[in-house]
């Protein structure tokens, strides 16, 4: 699998850092951000609008003529009141499609995100609210940043909750490409956020899941909705038909999920109470 790097591509500055104790040590700059880190490149894409509330977006796995790095989202939120911080998994330029922003056994990137996304935040100054949004691993990943920010807000699509329940041969791809074939439960790494969220729930999360996509709600949406029983206060579904299979929720409905929760301004309890979401799974 080859995948080419076309910075052009997004009509932004690209600002290539020494290492990740330069970026720490910088100011927060618009435009592509390209950290090495070992034999990886970290790249986001940052969007400072003055704006008070920050929104992180993680891509779904890649197609097999992606270009890197690999920002999506940028048609849901061009005209929104909101920064934008969009990341690009630094695994996929390995033989996976799909890195689920865990990293590698050189390169502890769920660690090193956190700390990034911090010190982006605290560099844009104006912002206080933080929102994740991701679609499929991109959900995965918005669920596992977002328990890591308290008081945050993650909006995942079709997300898997638990890699080991994903489809076999993606799974056995990712860990042959990213761990160097280590099983799963010998990777460093959180793969299954079931326990994290049964430990503590520090963030609220809206869960959108497309009720014919039977693998990630029977195997993904349903565990974890079990697993969270007991902050149901916190977190709301919305479970639709938006097409066959895996099928993602229309633009216009994130882009209403989103405008609303940038108006709220942290204030996430209020959208989760909306009528489009439901407290509990449907049978």
């Amino acid at each position: 699998m080859v995948f080419v790097r076309n910075y052009h591509r997004y009509n932004t500055p690209s600002v290539l850092h020494e290492s990740l104790a330069e970026f720490y040590d910088s100011p927060i700059t618009p435009g592509i951000q390209v950290i090495p880190c070992g034999e990886h490149l970290l790249e986001v894409m940052v969007s400072d609008r003055g704006a008070t509330t920050t929104i992180v977006i993680f891509h779904a796995a890649a197609g097999l003529d992606t270009e890197l790095p690999l920002f999506v989202g940028q048609q849901l939120t061009n005209d929104l009141d909101a920064n934008v911080i969009f990341v690009s998994d630094p695994l996929l330029g390995r033989d996976s499609p799909i890195g689920w922003f865990t990293g590698s056994p050189d390169f502890a990137f769920q660690d090193e995100l956190v700390k990034l996304i911090e010190h982006i935040q605290t560099g844009l100054g104006h912002a206080n609210n933080l929102c994740f949004y991701g679609p499929s691993a991109g959900g995965f990943a918005a669920l596992y940043f977002s328990h890591h920010f308290p008081g945050s807000l993650a909006i995942s699509a079709n997300p898997q909750t638990n890699i080991r329940d994903y489809q076999a041969n993606k799974v056995k791809e990712f860990l042959d490409s990213s761990w160097a074939g280590a099983s799963i439960s010998e990777i460093p790494a959180t793969t299954n956020l079931l326990p994290l969220y049964t430990e503590t729930f520090p963030n609220h999360v809206a869960y959108l899941q497309c009720v014919n996509d039977t693998l990630h709600l029977e195997k993904h949406a349903r565990p974890w909705a079990k697993a969270t029983e007991g902050n149901a206060e916190r977190r709301a579904f919305i479970v639709d038909d938006w097409g066959v299979g895996h099928a993602p929720p229309p633009p216009f409905l994130l882009r209403g999920i989103l405008e609303y929760a940038v108006a709220l301004e942290g204030d996430w309890s209020t959208l989760l109470a909306d009528e489009l979401f439901t407290p509990e799974l449907p049978e």
